[in-house]
């Protein structure tokens, strides 16, 4: 299926009207329609915002995953591009994403804990 045939499908499945999506997803009619009819794509923030909008995935509708539903109400909008950026990264730059994180992530404990025994 290519992206315009799922977007049918989650349109369809979830009774949408079209006008309400291209107004909600911020672009014109038309663009949405060129996106139904797989003769345009979004760019990447429209991406996101038709995924969120339908409840779903970016991957689900590039065609990279078979599930369509996805989990958002759990992660903010900075937790999401922070798992964004770390999906694009090389084997190299994930093991320095995360031993930056460790580093930050002891400095907070500790100044944590500082704080707790001013107490």
């Amino acid at each position: 299926m290519n992206f315009g045939e799922r977007l049918n499908l989650l349109i369809s499945i979830r009774g949408l009207h079209k006008a309400e999506i291209a107004k909600n997803i911020n672009v014109a009619p038309n663009t949405l329609s060129g996106y139904l009819q797989n003769n345009r794509h979004p760019d990447y923030s429209t991406l996101k915002r038709l995924a969120r909008y339908l409840g779903t995935s970016t991957d689900y509708l590039l065609g990279l995953s078979s599930h369509e539903s996805a989990n958002h109400s759990q992660l903010s909008d900075d937790e999401e591009a922070l798992v964004d950026m770390y999906r694009y990264m090389s084997p190299e730059g994930k093991e320095m994403f995360m031993d930056i994180a460790k580093i930050s992530w002891k400095h907070y404990k500790d100044q944590s804990c500082d704080l707790n025994n001013l107490s």
